[in-house]
């Protein structure tokens, strides 16, 4: 009989010894894992800012070592290291892609990089420009153009990538009619001089690189068009007013004694006549007892006293009727004073006649000239203002000149010693727009804020004193202004919503607040709105309406107020018989 032999059946408590024991013998263990991870294992960049990357591994494993293929592209910068963890800073340098590798014993990870960069630019000019579709500053866009050339504008090109570094570009036009010039200097590296030199419409464009391609990709633009200049279609003398109507004739109004209001005889009148024999014009200017107009072809005339040849025709003899001023031509606006006027040229340079006894021509002289003479070292002016023996020029730069009298610190040069050439108003930049008055002057800047210095006897300067300041200080609480004017002794400002601030002197209610009390900071023209522009005479102002007609208001002892009485008015009437009277511009 044969037996049968059973197969044991295995304990556990049996297979667990048997594991024991083998582990006592030596028999190897299975190692424990090792592993290195990156987060996140991809960066993609669109500007400066700068990423984290977070390399964690089990605590056998050494610190990572970095390798990468990214010189240039970008940089790789190690941090904090806290247990297993280890922070990385990666920040962009230039567009590209790269792979950064950390390592750790046998193991690694990679990292990949991408960066991309857009290009923009940026186009500001120099002198900005009230833009009333916005009621705000912006880049110079209306050109006065006259004779084939225009008043210039000064243009920064800034171009840079989105990871900060600066661009080359430069600036373009797709219009022949359109001259650009660099005119860089270590302030403006990147600066352009720009004229518009026809009645047309134009684009600048900035394009990246080096030089203009037709059609080229453009990183920014900016419409401009070259217009006829209409900056002063109304004006104040001492005691007489001109307008000039959408027909391009011209009405004035006042005393007469000298022939000022240009119809032909020497009687006064309180309401606005025809000055005779004018037609085309674009802008005018009223001095002393004289006045000056531009007309559309950049011919001035004049008319008026002639004692100091204020007439520029080469006499002295007083004329009731417009005499041409001789040789200047290609005017683009004008500016009277006591007994001098000046034009300011489309090629940015200044003409001036007449009264010279405290250098207000600015010829380096003190002699009466009955022609035209060149103001010295004037170049890229884009705005001129007169009034009694001084004058200002605003410069493409936004920078402002002055010469002529100075006993008050009118020319805001930090003296009170008169100048027989331009010098330069101190701490003034970013300024629109000049005025002067009869010892005072005015300046607005981008900001909508002004600034004034000089005579400050009747707080004309309208920073709640009444001290003279030859250095430019700030109109108390005044904002949002987008013109000026200076009377004798008094000031205006216009606001964006088309009312009107008034300061100084009001004696005969030239500040039109309802009162006579002078004012050292400004108050508000009462009744008054939609207002366009104003003008300061010596003892009334004048206002233009949008809707073509004017007011005035302050003394009317000569006819000033048009009005037809001779009554004074403490607040704005209207001027009669003028409805349709041509509008400022650009």
């Amino acid at each position: 009989m044969t037996s049968e032999i059973k197969p044991s059946i295995a304990r556990p408590w049996i297979l667990s010894g048997l594991l024991a024991l083998l582990t006592a013998c030596g028999a190897p263990a299975t190692p424990p894992a090792t592993t290195l991870s990156a987060s996140p294992q991809s960066l993609t960049f669109k500007d400066p800012t700068t990423q984290t990357v977070t390399v964690t591994r089990t605590a056998t494993l050494p610190l990572p070592t970095v390798t990468s293929t990214c010189d240039g592209v970008a940089s790789v910068t190690p941090g904090a290291s806290t247990g297993t963890s280890s922070t990385y800073t990666v920040a962009p340098m230039a567009a590209g892609s790269c792979t950064v590798t950390f390592s750790a014993g046998a193991q690694q990870v990679d990292v990949t990089i991408i960066v991309t960069a857009t290009v923009s630019a940026t186009l500001s000019s120099a002198v900005k420009q009230y833009d009333p579709a916005t009621k705000a500053f912006g880049n110079y866009s209306r050109f006065a153009t006259q004779g084939g050339r225009s008043l210039p504008a000064y243009y920064d090109v800034t171009a840079s990538d989105s990871l900060g570094h600066p661009v080359a570009a430069v600036l373009c036009a797709d219009s022949p009619s359109v001259q650009i010039a660099p005119t860089s200097d270590a302030a403006h590296p990147s600066r352009y001089r720009v004229e518009v030199q026809a009645l047309t419409t134009a684009t600048l464009t900035v394009q990246q690189g080096g030089s203009c391609t037709p059609g080229g990709a453009a990183l920014t633009t900016q419409e401009v068009r070259g217009v006829m200049a209409r900056p002063n279609p109304t004006a104040s003398g001492y005691s007489h007013s001109l307008v000039v109507l959408a027909d391009g004739t011209v009405r004035s109004w006042g005393p007469n004694y000298n022939g000022e209001i240009g119809n032909g005889t020497t009687v006064r009148t309180n309401t606005p006549v025809t000055v005779l024999g004018l037609t085309g014009a674009v802008s005018v200017a009223a001095g002393n007892t004289h006045s000056v107009a531009v007309l559309a072809d950049g011919t001035v005339r004049a008319w008026g006293y002639n004692y100091f040849g204020e007439l520029g025709n080469d006499s002295m003899v007083a004329s009731s009727t417009p005499v041409t001023v001789t040789s200047v031509g290609g005017a683009v606006s004008v500016a009277a004073g006591m007994y001098n006027a000046m034009a300011l040229l489309a090629d940015g340079t200044v003409r001036a006649w007449g009264y010279n006894g405290e250098g207000q021509l600015g010829n380096g002289m003190t002699t009466d000239s009955r022609v035209a003479v060149k103001v010295s070292g004037l170049t890229d002016v884009v705005s001129v203002s007169s009034t009694s023996s001084h004058s200002l020029a605003l410069l493409a730069d936004g920078t402002v000149r002055s010469w002529g009298a100075n006993s008050f610190g009118q020319l805001g040069n930090g003296s009170t010693v008169a100048s027989a050439t331009p010098v330069t108003v101190g701490g003034l930049s970013g300024v629109v727009a000049v005025a002067a008055g009869y010892d005072h002057s005015l300046a607005l800047l981008a900001d909508g804020t002004v600034r004034t210095w000089g005579h400050n006897d009747l707080g004309q300067l309208g920073n709640a004193t009444s001290t003279d300041t030859p250095v430019p200080v700030a109109v108390s609480t005044l904002n949002g202004v987008i013109r000026i004017a200076g009377g004798s002794s008094h000031s205006m400002a216009l606001l964006a919503d088309g009312t009107v601030r008034t300061w100084g002197e009001n004696a005969a209610g030239q500040l039109g607040n309802g009162g006579t009390i002078p004012r050292t900071t400004p108050v508000p023209v009462s009744g008054l709105g939609n207002v366009v522009s104003v003008m300061g005479g010596s003892g009334h102002s004048l206002a233009l309406l949008a809707d073509g007609t004017l007011r005035s208001w302050g003394n009317n002892t000569y006819d000033e107020l048009g009005d037809g009485t001779n009554t004074s008015s403490l607040t704005p009437v209207t001027v009669v018989g003028i409805s349709t009277a041509a509008m400022p511009t650009p």
